[in-house]
């Protein structure tokens, strides 16, 4: 019960960030200006689909637990009758 709303929220939002993760792959990056002299890194392009790729994918597997979780958790819920879904709640809510 204490998962319940992260997971909530990791369903609602995770299509919002595998696209804010995609626009950031795709959109040109812009040198920081520090005033400190850059190095040039001939494969830094590279290196950031590759980080982008690795964070979409673990983005999709926080979703696909999120939703098994949900498949678990909302059938036991509703199986348990009203008095005993609030005595759960407050307790939880208390801790």
């Amino acid at each position: 019960m204490k998962d319940y709303s992260s997971m909530q929220y990791i369903i609602e939002h995770s299509d919002e960030d595998i696209y804010e993760v995609e626009t950031r792959m795709t959109s040109p990056h812009s040198a920081k200006i520090t005033g400190v002299p850059g190095k040039h890194n001939p494969k830094s392009g590279e290196e950031r689909l590759a980080a982008c790729l690795d964070e979409i994918d673990v983005l999709k597997e926080r979703y696909r637990r999120a939703l098994e979780y949900m498949e678990w958790f909302k059938p036991a819920w509703e199986a348990l009758s009203e008095e005993e879904q609030f005595i759960l709640t407050e307790f939880l809510l208390m801790m």
